[in-house]
């Protein structure tokens, strides 16, 4: 008898507790997948962005690598330099804030912020937003994703 009541605790409520979890988890939703390469579209020179940010867009090829951890972001914004920001992804808001801007002296740290909205409609998929650099008007943030096979992840 002892036997029969000690394996129904070690077997019984460890199941009861995965079918616990499993129904408390049953009505979450996963945050929308942005992982991936992203090619930047708009033009980020000066005036638009700011004077400031005229350097890092030298780039003849600016893209983003966004890696992903549930809604938390990390983006490499790749142009002239690379350019670190972290944020986060909501429904389909994309906030992005730099953590760091080395070679963007004039960008005082967690100043340029870029607010997007996933866009799905017309493929390719597409963050459309503004970027606020800090020293001039927002600027128009465009990207698009870039397929695996065209050299995405």
């Amino acid at each position: 008898m002892r036997f029969v009541l000690l394996y129904a605790a070690l077997v019984g409520l460890p199941l009861l507790g995965i079918l616990a979890i499993l129904r408390a988890g049953q009505n979450l939703t996963p945050p929308r997948a942005v992982a991936g390469v992203w090619k930047i579209e708009s033009s980020l020179s000066a005036p638009q962005a700011g004077a400031c940010l005229a350097a890092w867009n030298e780039s003849d090829r600016p893209q983003m690598v966004v890696s992903q951890s549930g809604p938390h972001l990390q983006v490499i914004l790749q142009g002239h330099s690379d350019l670190l920001m972290r944020g986060s992804i909501q429904g389909d808001t994309v906030i992005l804030t730099a953590m760091e801007a080395p070679d963007l002296p004039d960008v005082p740290a967690r100043v340029l912020r870029v607010d997007a909205i996933l866009d799905d409609s017309p493929a390719p998929r597409r963050l459309v937003g503004w970027l606020n650099s800090g020293c001039g008007p927002q600027a128009e943030f465009i990207a698009s994703w870039i397929p695996a096979e065209e050299g995405g992840p």
